[in-house]
């Protein structure tokens, strides 16, 4: 892998002074991009008219005036920023955050610059969500929405295709031959760079391929070494040209020497990610029940309540009957999904 990541990156060199010499080399992102403005009435068109769509507004919305409604609505759309503030972050607002949640907080926008563009690299527990309640909130701070990264295994319907991109998704593509996978990696890596670094526009990606099984979340090297395939730089000077936030890691990525060699460069920032991540950890009750029944202990008394236990272990009880297989098995995984998170952030705090 670092054989070929060294011919990429003489490639990228090559074409780097292809367009120093003012030879212009434009890729075509075409099968990877968003929607732009231009293409919203068309495909929320097509949107409107997929029966994928239909049962989905059903389910959602159950009334048929209240689905007439939204057909309206979105029929009056005619920009992504007019189909994401009058109709994706009402639906946020009041389908997830008054119906499932008990609210919704957050801490460290105010250490972003509101005209400046970032990476944004996190955890990941539901590819939608998770992007969907940060563009919310970062919205509400007056930020315009960052474009998403989402893997092409998720696009199964057309209908799933056309609300993504229409909400500023952008393709990952994934399970190709090598040779394939990483030419699309190559393209993926500046497709990233140059909506950072001119168009001014923030990116959303997870820390890795796939939710994690087990609570303990470890950025993919792989990840970063996809990003550096852009990079005509230094690998600091590189990273530093994204703006990676957990808050910006910026001055960390100055303390990585650039002498040693990629591989280890890249190690040293998975770290300072993994560790920016575990140290913004919001840790809940159910983390310390499930460390006190996991090691059949009582050392987190003083974090739950007799109620927070009882409903905790029944959820732990549905779960192992629930799904198939060696119960005491399903049952420490289970438990271990919570306590991984616990751990991490005690080591981050060390």
């Amino acid at each position: 892998m670092c054989a070929a990541v060294s011919i990429v990156r003489s490639q990228l060199l090559y074409l780097h002074v292809k367009i120093e010499k003012g030879m212009v080399h434009k890729i075509n992102f075409d099968d990877i991009r968003p929607f732009d403005d231009s293409e919203v009435n068309h495909y929320l068109g097509l949107l409107l008219q997929d029966e994928g769509f239909q049962h989905i507004l059903q389910f959602i919305f159950k009334d048929q005036a209240k689905i007439n409604q939204v057909k309206l609505l979105l029929a009056h759309v005619h920009t992504i920023k007019d189909l994401q503030l009058k109709f994706v972050y009402q639906m946020v607002e009041d389908l997830i955050l008054k119906k499932s949640t008990d609210g919704l907080t957050s801490s460290g926008l105010d250490k972003l610059d509101k005209n400046t563009s970032y990476l944004f690299i996190s955890n990941h527990r539901d590819i939608i969500l998770d992007s969907a309640l940060m563009n919310y909130l970062i919205v509400l701070e007056g930020m315009n929405t960052t474009e998403i990264a989402i893997g092409n295994n998720l696009l199964i319907e057309k209908w799933i295709e056309y609300t993504v991109k229409l909400n500023r998704a952008f393709v990952v593509r994934r399970n190709l031959p090598v040779r394939e996978l990483l030419m699309a990696s190559k393209k993926l890596s500046e497709y990233i760079r140059r909506d950072i670094t001119q168009k001014h526009t923030s990116v959303w990606i997870a820390q890795r391929e796939g939710r994690t099984k087990d609570g303990n979340d470890k950025t993919q090297q792989a990840l970063l070494k996809m990003l550096n395939l852009s990079n005509i730089k230094e690998v600091g000077e590189g990273f530093k040209e994204l703006r990676i936030v957990g808050e910006p890691i910026t001055s960390q990525i100055d303390l990585i020497c650039k002498d040693e060699p990629i591989s280890t460069q890249i190690e040293k920032l998975a770290e300072i990610i993994d560790n920016k991540i575990y140290s913004s950890f919001k840790l809940w009750p159910n983390n310390y029940i499930a460390e006190d029944i996991l090691n059949n202990s009582s050392n987190n008394l003083d974090q739950y309540t007799a109620e927070q236990f009882d409903r905790f272990a029944a959820m732990l009880d549905e779960a192992v009957e629930t799904v198939p297989g060696d119960k005491d098995v399903i049952r420490t995984m289970f438990l271990e999904m919570y306590v991984n998170t616990l751990i991490n952030k005690r080591k981050s705090m060390e």
